[in-house]
């Protein structure tokens, strides 16, 4: 009850009950953190914490079975989170940016050579989300890149057993701070901010395009004229949209043209 120590520059505060049966161990806790390193205190947290670095400062509480026999354990887990100076590892934002800006038709001629390159080290990160062996609930999160240089943020779930029928899917924002991708999508769709929608299954979340560029339309309008913009997407429209798509795709776009 009310364990308190300190470890390198961090302090912890932990609070943990402990059912040992013949079977099974049931855990219970409440465990705060302030600028404290997560990664020697793996093995006594949920399994999704060994995809984070960095000092971390918040909470994380709720419960964990843990099985004698070969089988993962169960949790479930509240996370607020603030860290600084980490990484999420396994994670690459250009696996994501690159191929959205090269099927954005309004955009895609003007970023040929400016590839981005952009992993999971950041500057800072807050969150906060539910975690369980079968979910992960992200209600919002803050990513800030190394030098400031790019801003992701948003929220979504993850479903991480392999074989799951639902689908993992994330709203997220993108913002280029180098100005790179930002002065070419301001001066094309009047705004330096890239919505994006991922889905797939497990981690293997992939961009929706229909989304972006729906998204981008209106200022698309307001910055190319609405022929311009007609007369690109109608010309790339095969190559950037499912068949069984397309209809409704192009009618939420001609909704746009209509509109004076």
């Amino acid at each position: 009850d009310n364990l308190i120590f300190k470890f390198s520059k961090g302090t912890g505060k932990l609070t943990q009950t402990m059912n040992l049966g013949k079977n099974s161990s049931e855990s219970k806790f409440n465990f705060e953190v302030n600028n404290l390193n997560l990664s020697s205190f793996k093995a006594f947290l949920p399994p999704f914490i060994e995809n984070f670095s960095g000092n971390f400062t918040g909470k994380v509480m709720g419960g964990a079975t843990i099985f004698k026999a070969v089988k993962p354990p169960v949790f479930d887990v509240t996370v607020v989170a603030d860290a600084k100076n980490g990484e999420i590892k396994k994670l690459n934002i250009s696996d994501y940016i690159n191929p959205l800006l090269a099927n954005i038709p309004v955009v895609k001629d003007k970023m040929k050579d400016k590839q981005v390159k952009i992993d999971g080290n950041f500057e800072t990160l807050t969150m906060k989300g539910r975690f369980t062996n079968s979910q992960y609930t992200i209600s919002t999160f803050d990513f800030v890149g190394i030098d400031k240089k790019v801003q992701v943020s948003g929220s979504g779930e993850i479903y991480p057993i392999p074989g799951s029928k639902t689908l993992s899917n994330m709203d997220i924002n993108f913002v280029d701070n180098t100005g790179k991708i930002s002065e070419v999508l301001i001066a094309n769709v009047g705004s330096k901010i890239l919505p994006m929608h991922l889905n797939g299954p497990g981690f293997d979340l992939k961009p929706d395009y229909n989304y972006t560029i729906s998204k981008l339309a209106k200022g698309a309008l307001k910055t190319k004229g609405q022929e311009k913009l007609k007369e690109v997407i109608d010309k790339n429209i095969d190559k950037i949209i499912p068949a069984a798509a397309k209809e409704k795709v192009k009618g939420i776009l001609d909704g746009f043209f209509k509109k004076k």
